[in-house]
């Protein structure tokens, strides 16, 4: 519509390895069937299972996608075969998480991001040739445990404090990012669809060579 803006919301109740299949699948089938759809900037978000889901998919076939928020997600590694196809799909990825998170997001009892996020994030550097985090350093890094190439906080809808870590690549796209949020349960907060927003918005995917392409001034 006037907002050039259009959402496909798949409703499933397993988000096993079938999700890594069909969703990519959907993907090219919505462009093929609504070809007034911008193919370089499809974005996969999800939250909780959805979260899980968003890993799945991106997995599947990271090529049609420009960017992806898994939200609280719970972890998935993919096949070798899956793995493989991001040397010539690197992929923008914003992993979100909240301070009452279930434990595969956020360790509770030690207010850092738990062990199965910081497997995600050195996944997603590896899958962007980027370098992997070592160790986390949550003494000198509290909650995210390493250090940013850039750091933002603000306070979304004038009630709860969010602040996200960007790392880049070695052309200084901010490739790999997470996003934290003080004082929320595990519970899907509209303001997180402006911060999936927020990070999406500014990539595309070349069609014809599979670059990302980032920009930093779009509105």
């Amino acid at each position: 519509g006037s907002e050039r803006f259009a959402m496909v919301a798949p409703d499933h109740q397993n988000i096993a390895g079938l999700l890594s299949d069909v969703l990519p699948k959907l993907v090219k089938y919505m462009l093929k069937m609504y070809p007034a759809l911008d193919a370089s900037r499809v974005y996969v978000t999800g939250y909780s299972m959805g979260g899980g889901a968003t890993l799945r998919a991106i997995n599947g076939d990271p090529s049609v996608f420009a960017a992806a928020i898994p939200m609280a997600a719970s972890g998935y590694t993919g096949t070798p075969e899956q793995v493989a196809q991001f040397q010539k799909a690197h992929l923008p990825v914003m992993f979100t998480t909240s301070q009452f998170d279930l434990g595969g997001a956020f360790d509770q009892a030690n207010g850092t991001i738990a062990v199965a996020y910081q497997t995600q994030l050195n996944l997603f550097l590896g899958y962007n040739a980027m370098n992997k985090i070592d160790a986390y350093d949550f003494k000198t890094y509290p909650i995210n445990g390493f250090k940013a190439d850039r750091m933002e906080r603000v306070t979304l809808n004038g009630e709860y404090q969010n602040t996200r870590w960007y790392l880049n690549d070695a052309g200084g796209v901010p490739m790999v990012a997470l996003a934290y949020t003080a004082n929320l349960v595990h519970a899907l907060y509209p303001e997180y669809a402006k911060i999936g927003w927020d990070f999406a918005r500014h990539y595309s995917r070349n069609q014809k060579t599979g670059a990302i392409k980032y920009n930093p001034y779009i509105k």
